[in-house]
């Protein structure tokens, strides 16, 4: 991101308003921080514009700089925002009917299964024993179960559903297939297909994993989107769930008291506010950001 700050005047606002409005048709936005400066006759705003890209937006297309997610987001935000991206590129393309298969997962992974797939991976006796050493440090119940949160544990339990990826990707029913973890959605022509697509998956799962598939499978068309990976996915845009709303909204409270209370200065808020606003940007959230700030202007604007 890139920060820019403007200076509008009160006494003479309107060389201060074009330049910023100008600014802003030519610029994609990620947030704008006000500030009223009392200084009597001479008082003025100022503006902190962040910006994600650093090109006028008014030139062609192939001429503009396309935006690397991967330098404006961290690893795991890139890697949920490339699952959303290729989600909403299938609500786009396909009328079938979503279907969501959720089951408990990290608790529910068999060690025999998980460690017989990595040995069809990696090689080396005194390896395969320090993977089973670590896939055993904190089972849910003997020879089951994952510690959540680990690192290793999400590369494991990724790769215990690879199969479940390629069975879905084959069948004839399936039109296209998105998973992360493990949450899956895939497509079908109609609610027949996907009910014996939920059908053939559900056994495939007992037999090939031992995981029981949840009950409360939900089937909906691609036009009323889907809730996923923190993100109300629809056909054109990006945009956040209540809860990611919450988030936002608590984390700007907890920092702004946190500075009013003297615990934490200037320049911390200010990075503690990026830090707030990084997971919002992947999604569509300008609109609901800036009637959040109306709604709740910030303190730090007022001093």
């Amino acid at each position: 991101m890139r920060f820019h700050v403007f200076t509008i005047e009160v006494r003479d606002p309107g060389p201060g308003q074009d330049a910023l409005n100008v600014f802003c048709a030519q610029h994609r936005l990620a947030d704008v921080e006000k500030r009223f400066v009392d200084q009597g006759l001479n008082s003025y705003w100022t503006f902190c514009v962040a910006t994600l890209d650093g090109e006028d937006s008014s030139r062609p297309a192939a001429e503009r700089k396309r935006i690397d997610y991967r330098e404006v987001l961290n690893e795991a935000d890139f890697a949920v925002y490339a699952d959303l991206r290729g989600l909403r590129r299938s609500l786009a393309e396909h009328e079938g009917v979503p279907q969501f298969a959720l089951f408990t997962y990290f608790p529910s992974i068999d060690h025999a299964i998980l460690v017989r797939l990595l040995a069809r991976r990696f090689k080396g006796a005194d390896f395969l024993a320090l993977l089973g050493r670590i896939i055993a440090s904190c089972p849910a119940a003997p020879g089951r179960g994952l510690p959540i949160g680990s690192l290793t544990s999400q590369h494991f339990a990724n790769h215990y559903l690879d199969g479940a990826d390629r069975f879905l990707l084959a069948h004839p029913l399936v039109r296209a297939q998105v998973r992360y973890m493990d949450d899956i959605i895939c497509w079908g022509d109609d609610r027949q297909s996907v009910r014996q697509v939920v059908g053939d998956l559900r056994e495939w799962l007992q037999r090939e994993r031992h995981l029981t598939l949840k009950a409360n499978v939900q089937i909906n068309r691609s036009e009323r989107g889907v809730s996923y990976c923190g993100a109300r996915v629809l056909r054109g845009s990006l945009r956040l769930t209540p809860r990611k709303q919450a988030r936002y909204r608590h984390g700007c409270r907890r920092w702004e008291a946190a500075w009013l209370a003297g615990i934490i200065d200037e320049a911390t808020l200010q990075r503690a506010y990026a830090a707030v606003l990084a997971p919002t940007l992947h999604c569509d959230s300008l609109s609901w950001r800036k009637r959040h700030l109306e709604l709740h202007p910030s303190r730090y604007s007022e001093q």
